[in-house]
């Protein structure tokens, strides 16, 4: 089944969660979930991608490409001697996860679409995709809405120490992924996780709730997308935030005053100032997404100037 025909005969919507590792993205996805009702489903891709791992055609073949050093004591798939191959800028270990990536991507593609076709007709409002590489295998086309969870780099690094990785693990996992500003350039929304409080949890689920509301509309992630998207900066609620400008012809809607944010000129533009998500007083803005039924776009590079 081709990308474009399992949009065409999905009806359950589904938003893809997008973030750096160490974001804390996997669990805003799975506690905003929690206890929702019509439920949602969320579907973790690297679990997906573990049990495929376990697959006996998929270890064989893997053995084959790899040698039987990718086994470990119990004749399982161990995904750090594998990952030690093919994660890195030598051309053998790119050579490698190409190869890797033909053998197991279809598989775990083809367990989404089943899990996705069987929320559809389960009774859940909404499925969650959960996926670190969601655009590097062009599983975006199976989603509706992209959100990017952006975190603190200090915080992110803290919880990446915490997994037992180094830095040069870490860069080396990065390096076969999209940057994170492609990333963000991707997201319709960008929400910032602290990782120490539930502000998140809470901005993605009055979110998706609220975009669920929205009369239906053609995916905008079909093959590409020209949404911009502009990072929360940590602990800034000036500078580079979230300004909501619809497109050109919903200029109109930006130019009334959200409540507890003061207007502002952005590079001569009188679009007003929208914080974070994550803000309890963004809430309004959060609720009248719904008013708007096309695509939301959220405009890059818009810095708030200095009062004179």
């Amino acid at each position: 089944m081709t990308s474009q025909s399992a949009i065409s005969t999905r009806k359950v919507p589904v938003v893809g969660i997008l973030g750096a590792i160490g974001s804390g993205k996997s669990f805003v996805a799975r506690s905003a979930a929690v206890d929702v009702e019509p439920p949602w489903l969320v579907l973790d891709a690297d679990r997906v991608g573990h049990e495929v791992l376990r697959e006996a055609t998929v270890r064989t073949r893997l053995v084959e490409l790899f040698t039987s050093q990718i086994l470990g004591a119990d004749g399982e798939i161990d995904r750090r001697q594998l990952a030690a191959q093919v994660f890195g800028e030598l051309p053998t270990q790119q050579a490698a996860r190409k190869q890797l990536e033909q053998v197991v991507h279809p598989q775990i593609r083809s367990r989404l679409l089943r899990q996705i076709e069987h929320a559809a007709h389960s009774g859940y409002a909404a499925v969650i995709l959960d996926a670190a590489i969601l655009l590097e295998t062009g599983w975006r086309t199976l989603c509706d809405l992209l959100v990017y969870i952006d975190t603190d780099e200090v915080d992110r690094h803290t919880q990446i120490a915490g997994r037992g990785w180094s830095m040069e693990e870490l860069a080396r996992r990065e390096a076969s992924q999209w940057s994170l500003d492609a990333k963000r350039s991707v997201a319709d929304l960008v929400i910032f996780n602290d990782l120490k409080t539930n502000a998140a949890t809470t901005a993605l689920r009055d979110a998706i709730q609220t975009w669920l509301k929205r009369p239906p509309v053609t995916s905008s992630h079909a093959e590409s997308s020209d949404v911009e998207t502009i990072a929360q900066e940590p602990g800034n609620a000036v500078g580079q935030n979230g300004v909501s400008s619809f497109v050109k012809s919903a200029a109109s809607l930006c130019a009334v005053k959200w409540p507890n944010d003061e207007p502002g000129p952005f590079s001569g533009m009188g679009w007003p100032l929208v914080r974070s998500l994550t803000n309890f007083e963004s809430a309004w803005w959060c609720a009248n997404l719904s008013i708007w039924h096309q695509p939301l776009k959220i405009t890059s590079q818009l810095v708030r100037q200095p009062s004179p």
